[in-house]
């Protein structure tokens, strides 16, 4: 029965998906799971979304699991969105370790995307900051301005402290990307550090960050 609903989702869109959603009992995280694993691309796209939308949390080692192995490129990139809609902490270095290793270019915005949905369900600033900051060290030099920047939704002294030492660096991605997160920092406490680098930088394009 789920999988013909599945197929009606695919086919005709919210009506299926509500009786979907109102579906309980006995084995029916079993029946999704299965549905996810092989088959039909379009079939497993939508059994990914469902799970989303029904909140299966214990779905998510499986859905790592796709989304590091997977090779249809539609299936893989609904597992990685699906990761961090659901995840917690563990999936934050899980989707970390993702974004360092893959190969694959096309995925980074979508893990980079997961990530942010991944902090927003994480409760405690310094819980998500202890993760980024441990990550930001053996970070790819690639991969380091947007780590800076997450920290903004991490605000904590040591995030803070980070983001003043990038925002110092000689790599002008780095400090442009510390002086992006300073400014969406939820105080006035960056101001003075922000004016003193747009009267030192002698970069025209660090100063208009900055002035921002």
């Amino acid at each position: 029965m789920l999988h013909q609903l599945c197929l009606r989702q695919v086919e005709e869109g919210e009506a299926a998906l509500r009786t979907l959603l109102r579906i309980r009992g006995r084995g029916v995280l079993k029946t999704i799971l299965g549905l996810i694993e092989k088959g039909d691309a379009k079939l497993r796209v939508q059994a990914i979304k469902l799970l989303c939308l029904r909140d299966e949390r214990r779905a998510v080692d499986k859905l790592l699991r796709i989304a590091s192995k997977e090779m249809n490129d539609a299936v893989r990139k609904e597992a990685i969105v699906a990761v961090g809609t659901l995840g917690r902490a563990k999936e934050l270095t899980e989707l970390l370790k993702l974004l360092f290793e893959t190969e694959k270019q096309e995925d980074k915005p979508v893990i980079k995307a997961a990530l942010e949905s991944c902090l927003k369900r994480i409760k405690s600033p310094a819980a998500g900051a202890k993760y980024l900051l441990k990550a930001l060290k053996g970070a790819p030099a690639a991969e380091k301005p947007f780590l800076i920047e997450l920290l903004s939704h991490c605000p904590t002294s040591r995030s803070y402290a980070a983001i003043i030492d990038a925002l110092h660096d000689q790599n002008l991605k780095i400090s442009l990307a510390a002086s992006r997160a300073l400014s969406r920092w939820p105080s006035a406490r960056p101001a003075e550090e922000l004016w003193k680098v747009f009267n030192e930088t002698a970069s025209r394009e660090l100063k208009e960050e900055a002035l921002k």
